[in-house]
């Protein structure tokens, strides 16, 4: 059983630092013309001051074995339409473009970091909606867990204008019930975050937490994942172009990138993995174990990676370099799980048929440094910041 808890291991980890790759810029066999329309599409949207954008996130997850239900299912969507001040853009621009260096000087001035962060706030203004469905039986389960009915759906709607936050109570009753207060609420963020960034920054235990980390190279799984270099995984993307598309108009060239199981699974890349996974067990491999799980690991990744779609679309508008549309793909066939168990010596593994983990994230991007309207709440009730300071300690 230990065996084939490894190779899942290796395979998550595998998921987990490809899909990053993603976004790393490589450019494949595109044309030099073609690798300009799609990462330049990168730095246009670093320029954008205002707009809408959607994302929606579907996860299905069923039949899985070893789980307590059998459709662990839900989806979340996430609508934004933001405008940034001329200050709060040129501070956000600069922030992004800092070296690691640059935002590690920053944090270590308290002071500079809780001017930048508060500036941005200001000058933010943004109407978000965002809706979260549960299936069933998830919903069962949530219920059963907190001892108390849980909601199929949970919408949390908010506005940020001018450094105050504004949050619609309605929508959250079916959640938390009736909190004796409805409608529009705001409190002013900007002294609350001001003081969390002062606190967080001359905290002794959290700056010494993070340098020894630093100097280590301990901590958690994802601090070694932003460790590694991903251009040891880029080489093994292909992306293509495809046919172009029109979307509300616009002529839209489309890319596919998609991942070279084969090639990944032969390379030195795939050792440095494979020692990371074993690290998360607790394992300290002689050069024969190491030797032997790198022989298990190729011997059957392959086959196992046949049943897995991991495929980014994205679409890049010609006429303004805009991203107007992605979607990310992860299909995920866990047909062949029983099989794996059994060829590395695990237990008997039961999977049912139709069993698989499917995920879909669409984003799009509209009115793109068009004029927006954010309505703010003319009725919210105020709430001191004082009283959420107090409420939380500070």
């Amino acid at each position: 059983m230990k065996r084939f808890q490894t190779l899942i291991l290796i395979l998550a980890l595998m998921l987990a630092f490809t899909t990053s790759a993603f976004a790393q810029g490589n450019c494949g066999d595109l044309s030099a013309e073609d690798c300009d329309i799609l990462y330049g599409s990168s730095d246009a949207m670093m320029a954008v001051t205002s707009g809408s954008q959607f994302i929606g996130v579907e996860i299905q997850a069923m039949n899985v074995p070893q789980t307590p239900i059998m459709d662990a299912s839900f989806s979340w969507t996430l609508d934004t339409t933001y405008a940034y001040s001329d200050e709060a853009a040129e501070m956000s621009m600069a922030m992004m473009e800092m070296s690691a260096e640059e935002m590690a000087d920053l944090y270590a001035d308290p002071a500079a970091l809780s001017d930048m962060v508060t500036s941005i706030l200001a000058g933010t203004s943004a109407s978000i909606d965002m809706t979260t469905d549960f299936s069933e039986e998830v919903v069962s389960l949530l219920s059963a867990t907190a001892g108390a009915d849980w909601p199929s759906s949970v919408v949390l709607s908010v506005v940020l204008d001018s450094g105050i936050a504004y949050l619609d109570l309605s929508t959250l009753e079916p959640l938390l019930g009736d909190m004796g207060m409805g409608g529009w609420i705001g409190i002013d963020i900007l002294p609350w975050v001001e003081a969390s960034l002062m606190q967080s920054a001359t905290d002794p235990t959290t700056a010494m937490a993070a340098s020894a980390s630093t100097q280590t190279g301990a901590g958690p799984l994802f601090t070694q994942i932003a460790g590694v270099d991903m251009g040891m995984v880029t080489p093994f993307l292909n992306i293509e172009r495809m046919d172009d598309a029109d979307v509300d108009g616009e002529a839209v060239a489309v890319f596919s990138t998609t991942i070279n199981w084969d090639a990944f699974v032969e390379s030195p890349y795939f050792d440095q993995l494979i020692g990371l996974a074993l690290a998360q067990t607790g394992a300290m491999p002689s050069e024969a174990e190491m030797e032997q799980t790198v022989t298990l690991a190729r011997m059957f990744g392959p086959a196992l990676l046949e049943g897995i779609v991991v495929e980014l679309v994205e679409g890049v508008g010609l006429d303004t370099g805009y991203l107007v549309a992605t979607d990310f793909v992860f299909d995920w066939d866990l047909s062949d799980l029983a099989a794996l168990a059994a060829m590395t010596g695990g237990a008997a593994l039961e999977v049912d048929e139709g069993a698989a983990i499917m995920a879909s994230i669409v984003t799009t991007n509209t009115s793109v440094n068009e004029d927006v309207e954010i309505e703010v709440p003319a009725d919210a009730t105020i709430i001191p910041t004082e009283m959420l300071t107090g409420a939380m300690g500070q």
